[in-house]
């Protein structure tokens, strides 16, 4: 599914399923961070391409991965939910946020930002692109990302019904 560049019907929990199994294979992710998934199996099928729902979860991931870095316990959080329009993907972790967050330094890609206080195991990638480019992929599809709603380590995904298909 990864390579193919076409639409298709993409059920997103088998999607999370696969990004954390793939994850897991990172010892650091497997044995370091606690993990908290709660996957609703009702939510329908959603239409697009499966590398851009991937490689947005998954930036959303790493970006929850270095923001807990430093922290003694390490907590992840994704769980999927409906209603009658949309498809709420919550992706949350423990980490301190700042007085203020300032999310246009996060919608936007930091080649200068290095994260030299979390170790060599950590890193994934060296640089502050992740929530960039996850909501760039998302835009693709008026996908909206919801960042920090009430100032917590939390992102929401909030997926229209009209780009679902019928299990």
């Amino acid at each position: 599914n990864e390579m193919n560049p076409y639409q298709m019907e993409i059920d997103m929990n088998k999607l999370i399923e696969n990004e954390i199994s793939f994850l897991d294979s990172s010892l650091y992710f497997k044995h370091k961070i606690k993990k908290e998934i709660q996957l609703d199996k009702t939510i329908p099928l959603v239409r697009g391409v499966y590398r851009d729902f991937s490689q947005a979860i998954y930036n959303l991931i790493i970006d929850s991965m270095k923001a807990t870095g430093a922290l003694t316990e390490k907590i992840l959080r994704i769980e999927t939910t409906h209603d009658q329009d949309f498809i709420y993907i919550e992706l949350s972790d423990n980490r301190v946020m700042l007085a203020s967050t300032d999310l246009a330094y996060h919608l936007s890609i930091h080649t200068d930002t290095m994260y030299v206080n979390l170790p060599d195991e950590a890193q994934f990638s060296y640089y502050d692109i992740e929530i960039a480019n996850a909501s760039r992929l998302l835009s693709l599809y008026q996908v909206d990302l919801n960042l920090f709603p009430d100032n917590e380590g939390k992102f929401i995904i909030q997926i229209p019904k009209t780009l679902t298909v019928s299990r």
